[in-house]
């Protein structure tokens, strides 16, 4: 079984991946080394697989016990389970986008394959705005008076 070391200790390491597989699934994306992203990737895969064949409660208690944070693991629960039912693996992909700057690591984006619909974002009506740059001004120069 291959595993990578990341030049860390045991414990340390699977903090690492458990943090890296957190921060993917609460953010969809994220950008890391590429040692590190091919870490993560396997365990997310993993930790998704087992997941989508349990039931809720006891994925949720899988996905809590494997990841470090309680909204990850609701997240996985409610919306990943049901997003990768019909995959049967291939829920992360790596992209790489070259090196860091300072000692040429490479570095690349650990995403999920399917992402969620950005929701609309409702634009504020133009007296809106205006009238809240009038309060702005004001209360700065009420300060800059004082």
């Amino acid at each position: 079984m291959k595993r990578f070391k990341l030049s860390r200790p045991k414990d340390h390491r699977q903090s690492l991946v458990k943090n890296l597989a957190t921060s993917l699934i609460v953010y969809e994306r994220i950008q890391t080394t590429e040692a590190k992203a091919k870490s993560a990737q396997r365990y997310t895969e993993k930790l998704l697989q087992r997941v989508k064949n349990l039931d809720e409660v006891n994925g949720y208690r899988l996905a809590l016990g494997s990841l470090h944070d309680q909204k990850a693991a609701r997240k996985m629960i409610e919306v990943l389970k049901d997003r990768f039912a019909k995959t049967k693996g291939g829920a992360t992909r790596i992209i790489k986008i070259g090196l860091r700057k300072g000692d040429k690591a490479p570095v690349v984006i650990l995403e999920m394959t399917i992402k969620t619909e950005p929701k609309s974002i409702a634009t504020p009506d133009k007296k809106s705005t205006k009238a809240l740059n009038i309060k702005t001004v004001t209360k700065t120069s009420e300060k800059v008076k004082k």
